[in-house]
């Protein structure tokens, strides 16, 4: 006779699920933003999967987007749309605009991303790549 595990959930959860084998070790990507004076932008996370179950975002903040990649890391299609997701929250403009200091991935280095920025008041920094953990001062070695 087949007796399942014990499964501990939320009283009244609908669906309750686990991981299971063809999806251990899966790689997510998560991308916040915040800023000095504590204005928190909601979370988008970036899968390594073809379909976004909504499942995956049960307990996630408010706000949270999500996208899917196969590799689960971002692209520059993606982080074009972060930037909207950003501006939505953040509200640039051009007579107020924003800082936004950035690591040296590849993706925050195209034409489209930087004309969006110009076009809704991001002024975007990129630091060097690989240095992120020696330029921000707030992270403990």
């Amino acid at each position: 006779m087949h007796r399942p595990p014990k499964v501990i959930a939320k009283r009244g959860q609908k669906q309750v699920s686990k991981v299971v084998s063809g999806e251990k070790g899966q790689t997510v990507t998560a991308i916040c933003a915040f800023s000095a004076s504590c204005i928190y932008i909601p979370p988008t996370l970036v899968f390594k999967r073809k379909r976004m179950p909504a499942t995956l975002l049960t307990g996630s903040p408010p706000g949270t987007v999500s996208y899917t990649t196969e590799n689960g890391w971002i692209n520059s299609e993606l982080f074009v749309m972060w930037l909207q997701h950003f501006v939505k929250h953040a509200r640039p403009s051009k007579d107020e605009p924003v800082i936004l200091i950035l690591d040296g991935h590849g993706s925050h280095k195209t034409l489209a991303a930087i004309d969006f920025a110009r076009d809704h008041g991001i002024i975007m920094i990129s630091l060097q790549p690989h240095t992120t953990h020696l330029t921000l001062p707030f992270l403990v070695h």
